[in-house]
């Protein structure tokens, strides 16, 4: 007989077998239970786990339905409480009138908004509208309601540029998105001169670590003090020249990473904005009050715009 057909909320418990709800549960119960609150965070939970780790709490999703309903019989047989998301209080007051009275108890009413708060998302966002993208983008409005959602990795998304804009947007490469992805998974783009695939060489080693003895001179040897400095892009450029300080302006060759040039954050120097609200300004600096334990405060003589 069909599973939806037997299974139904009765009184007498010993019409549904367990083990048919827990053979059935094993590949129908990840669509209906959804979040489990316990020490033991499992997603997707099976019945069989959750009698096993001694789950406490189990939000059900769709518990109206007989499926549903029989699941959460079950789980008041082994003493767990059930979460049941349902959107009319009625509907739910009429199930636990007609669950067994030992049952009850453990059939609980989750409202909408406790039923977000448990099943929370994972991860970032994969989507960004296109009212909240950055204005240095320069994307229309009426262009559609979603923009391109960039891969920033360990800086700010705010002050990316995605590949698909310049190809597109700026370069007219390409005219739809499945057009650069194209492009960009033949190698044709470039970035700063290196592939943006690398790939690693096979080591001839039979390990990956092994013990070796040294002696005591050995082991004051160390990556200490050896001058480098930080780019805003993230590069790390070792022995500069000791005259290059914070803030400083420098000049690199991109295929051997080297300085170049160097310009000082001086008096009379001409600088260009690149955060809040005055972002792509250029100006002159008047004058730099330092404060000690504090914040350097820059007067700039802002003039106009630059966009690069």
């Amino acid at each position: 007989m069909d599973w939806y057909l037997r299974v139904e909320w009765l009184r007498n418990e010993s019409t549904i077998e367990e083990n048919e709800i827990r053979i059935t549960a094993q590949g129908l119960i990840r669509n209906y239970v959804s979040y489990a609150t316990s020490v033991l965070q499992v997603p997707g939970l099976v019945l069989a786990i959750a009698v096993v780790y001694n789950v406490r709490e189990v939000f059900l999703t769709d518990a109206t339905s007989k499926l549903g309903r029989a699941i959460a019989l079950y789980l008041c047989r082994k003493k767990i409480r059930v979460l049941m998301f349902t959107v009319s209080s009625e509907r739910f007051l009429k199930i636990q009138r007609e669950a067994p009275p030992e049952y009850q108890q453990c059939l609980v009413q989750v409202t909408k908004y406790q039923a977000a708060h448990n099943c929370k998302a994972r991860g970032s966002k994969k989507h960004l509208k296109r009212l909240n993208a950055p204005k240095h983008w320069m994307l229309d409005k009426l262009g559609g309601a979603f923009a391109p959602k960039p891969s920033s990795g360990s800086h700010k998304s705010k002050e990316c540029l995605p590949l698909i804009l310049i190809i597109r947007n700026r370069l007219k490469y390409a005219l739809t998105y499945r057009e650069v992805i194209s492009i960009l998974m033949q190698h044709h783009v470039l970035v700063d001169g290196k592939m943006s695939f690398p790939s690693l060489r096979q080591t001839r080693t039979t390990g990956c670590f092994r013990l070796h003895p040294i002696r005591d001179e050995d082991a004051k040897f160390g990556q200490k003090g050896i001058p480098y400095l930080n780019t805003y892009d993230d590069r790390t450029i070792l022995y500069p020249d000791p005259l290059i300080k914070a803030n400083d302006t420098i000049k690199i060759d991109l295929e051997t990473n080297k300085i170049m040039d160097f310009i000082k954050f001086d008096v009379d120097n001409v600088v260009m904005v690149t955060g809040k609200r005055n972002t792509g300004r250029v100006g002159v600096i008047k004058n730099r009050e330092k404060h000690k334990g504090s914040f350097e405060t820059i007067h700039v003589l802002l003039g106009a715009f630059c966009y690069v």
